[in-house]
């Protein structure tokens, strides 16, 4: 009977040891912390933490992580034999080192480690001793934590969500993250890969190694682009700022213009603005809402101001002429690199004179429209006395203006394609250009106005005999 009891009461103990777990747990977070290393004392018992080795485990490899950042833990520790409880107290294993130490009360006790850094996805914990209990008796290093790095390698997938396009394969074991070739997502970039398990985001290209099988979703930031206005006009003033969309945002009022036109022009009344400046491009209204104008980042668009004539064909010029050339993409003026949209002539000649007194080489006249203000600015360069009908034509003030010109041969042929405007004259006008160093080129209107290279559309340019015109022009 006696031998039943004691029996009883020995199962009876070893199952209640049995029962007290040692629980260690491992969650790594982020962070650089201080060292602590316990003293131990006749008094006290000490729990001895190791930076991998030590201890085999299936599945795991303790050596294999290395000690380049701090690693940091806390200890929750019961006392199962009524003793105290030390909750969240923080040690930590420095770089360069292997271990620390906590120091607690001899007796029976409930450990719990809780790793914070580095990842939580690299590190565990585990003891050396068995589970049936676990007696810290003073003076002695009953109990050592060895934590290292879980085995693999692991896998990791990849869901394109939902760009477009052929899905990366799975990598095994450490890996760069992708970036979105094959798969683009239009208006959008991919701004990193999300473990939806712990919420953590790794961005594109990054080293990564999975310490179990996991399958990232791709995050994607819509692009951000500009809108840009462009008057489109010289001469225009005001100034608008640049306006900044988000692609698939809701649609955005485009800024009401600022410009104000110059002279002879007027905004158009319907497609304001274009993405083009001839206006062959996609065109918007003035305050159109939009959206989507771009899928680049960083991308800036342009729009165009579009303008309508206010002065046509026939109307007066600001210099008390008639206009008979305009054209709403303007031409380039090479003697001040201006741009222009108009031509207009006197509306009478200014009489015969000869191109110069004397022969003189002028070198670099040309025939194009915008080209007879350089023109008549080289007949007359200083020390160049003798050129009457460039004189003539640049001394012109009518309406007050004072940059009137010898036209060049182009103009002058926009000048006699209209030449109704000016009373049809039949007589021969100068150009500003000059053939050679004997002769200049000139223009019958009474003639067809295109140019060959016969005799007939130059003259002497000393030659009084034929009868040949000044009719200034200017640009505007």
């Amino acid at each position: 009977m006696v031998k039943e009891i004691v029996k009883t009461i020995g199962d009876m103990a070893r199952s209640l040891f049995r029962n007290i777990s040692l629980v260690l747990f491992v969650l790594a977070l982020s962070g650089c912390f201080s060292t602590w290393n316990g003293e131990e004392e006749a008094n006290t018992a000490t729990i001895t933490i190791y930076l991998g080795g030590g201890v085999s485990r299936s599945g795991f490899a303790e050596d294999g992580i290395t000690n380049e950042s701090d690693i940091s833990y806390k200890l929750e520790i019961e006392s199962l034999s009524g003793g105290s409880i030390i909750n969240d107290v923080e040690y930590i294993i420095t770089v360069g080192s292997r271990k620390a130490q906590a120091v607690v009360t001899p007796g029976f006790w409930y450990i719990h480690v809780e790793a914070f850094y580095p990842d939580p996805t690299i590190l565990y914990a585990e003891g050396s001793t068995a589970p049936e209990g676990v007696e810290l008796r003073a003076g002695q290093n009953n109990v050592t934590i060895h934590m290292g790095r879980p085995g693999g390698p692991f896998t990791v997938s990849f869901d394109i969500n939902p760009g477009a396009g052929t899905t990366p394969g799975p990598v095994s074991g450490q890996s760069f993250l992708p970036d979105a070739t094959g798969f683009p997502r239009t208006g959008y970039i991919l701004s990193g890969w999300n473990d939806p398990g712990t919420g953590n985001s790794f961005s594109v290209g990054s080293s990564y190694t999975p310490a179990s099988d996991i399958t990232l979703y791709a995050e994607w930031s819509p692009i951000t682009y500009t809108v840009r206005f462009n008057s489109n006009l010289s001469g225009a003033s005001g100034s608008m700022a640049d306006q900044s969309f988000v692609y698939d945002d809701a649609f955005q009022a485009l800024t009401v213009n600022g410009f104000t036109p110059r002279n002879g022009f007027a905004f158009k009344t319907i497609d304001f603005w274009n993405t083009q400046a001839n206006g062959l491009g996609d065109f918007y209204n003035d305050g159109d809402s939009v959206s989507n104008l771009s899928t680049i980042e960083g991308d800036i668009v342009t729009l165009y101001a579009q303008w309508d004539f206010t002065l046509d064909i026939g109307d007066d010029g600001p210099g008390d002429g008639v206009i008979f050339y305009r054209t709403l993409s303007g031409f380039t003026c090479s003697y001040d690199d201006n741009t222009y949209y108009f031509l207009e002539a006197a509306k009478t000649d200014l009489g015969a004179y000869r191109w110069q007194v004397t022969n003189t080489d002028i070198q670099g006249t040309s025939r194009s429209i915008g080209a007879g203000r350089r023109n008549t600015a080289l007949i007359l360069e200083p020390g160049r006395d003798n050129a009457e009908a460039a004189k003539i034509a640049e001394e012109y003030d009518g309406g007050g203006m004072t940059d009137w010109f010898l036209p060049s041969r182009d103009e002058l042929t926009q000048l006699h394609n209209n030449k109704g405007l000016i009373g049809s004259p039949s007589i021969t006008c100068w150009a500003s250009e000059q053939f050679n160093i004997s002769f200049a080129h000139s223009h019958s209107f009474s003639s067809d106005p295109g140019y060959g290279s016969g005799q007939s559309n130059k003259q002497s340019v000393t030659n009084m005999a034929p009868q040949v015109y000044v009719w200034p022009i200017r640009a505007f």
